[in-house]
């Protein structure tokens, strides 16, 4: 089983206040990478932890007198959940614009995923219902407007996060049943994107000139490039990791720095064998 967690969405809500943050309130609660780890550590399935991370232990209830976890971050967190059955998103924010917690849980098909093997999440959330902090569930209320894919786009009816979200959308969906580590770790090193019709995209017209997408501050795609002025790559060397992980043999790949420019296979640890790392440059 498989827990990750990184920043969710982070734009307004929808209607008149659509360029405001919602509350932002940072309020007393679970920090999330402790809550991600207590799940990966004591949960003993991918249902498990999303419990885990929802609404917490019975014992954790009683003392908090809180009926869901609360996360204790400003705009919001993505929890990514698998194990070899299932696989689940959750979506959390520690108070909407009425200062109320709420979370979602989103699973494979939801966004057009092909079968219940997989499912996909960036810094955007997409459910289109969400639980309150009273733990009812409220249809009424989509987590989407806090933060989804197409809010405030920028290019091809999307922002930054639903650029990269729909890229690994369609590129899984047309290599689905035949996907490698290789073939991901090449996606890594992609300069193009999809939208969500599944067109792809090389470039951007921006003042009369094309402008490759990956040189596009606004936009964004797997391998991560230009934040200013367009046409500048200005992300050259930067000390970023990239991690791509296997839970068949508890395998994790990794780069130090964008993948486009690391030479050589990525370094390899296993949990299931005395570590071997294999050093690129």
């Amino acid at each position: 089983m498989t827990v990750s967690g990184y920043a969710g969405g982070s734009l307004g809500i929808l209607g008149p206040t659509l360029d405001a943050p919602f509350s932002g309130y940072r309020r007393p609660g679970l920090d999330w990478q402790l809550g991600n780890f207590y799940a990966a550590a004591f949960a003993s399935s991918a249902r498990h932890a999303v419990e885990l991370l929802t609404v917490g232990r019975p014992q954790y209830r009683a003392k908090s007198g809180l009926k869901i976890v609360i996360g204790k971050c400003t705009r919001g967190v993505n929890c990514v959940v698998s194990d070899s059955r299932e696989a689940f998103v959750v979506e959390s924010i520690p108070a909407d614009e009425k200062g109320m917690a709420r979370y979602a849980i989103r699973v494979p098909g939801e966004m057009g995923e092909r079968g219940n093997h997989y499912v996909v999440s960036t810094n955007n959330v997409e459910s289109k219902d969400s639980y309150n902090e009273h733990n009812v569930y409220d249809p009424g209320y989509p987590m989407n407007q806090h933060g989804n894919g197409a809010q405030n786009p920028t290019h091809f009816g999307l922002n930054g996060t639903g650029a990269r979200f729909w890229t690994l959308m369609w590129l899984i969906r047309k290599n689905y049943g035949q996907i490698t580590v290789e073939m991901v770790q090449e996606w890594r090193r992609t300069h193009f994107l999809y939208d969500a019709s599944g067109t792809r995209h090389d470039d951007v017209e921006i003042g009369g000139n094309r402008i490759p997408v990956h040189l596009v501050p606004d936009t964004a795609n797997l391998c991560r490039h230009s934040s200013g002025p367009a046409g500048v790559d200005t992300n050259v060397g930067i000390n970023t990791y990239v991690s791509l992980s296997v839970a068949d043999d508890l395998t994790s790949f990794r780069t130090k720095g964008r993948p486009c420019e690391w030479d050589g296979p990525w370094d390899r640890l296993s949990l299931q064998h005395p570590p071997r790392l294999t050093q690129g440059r």
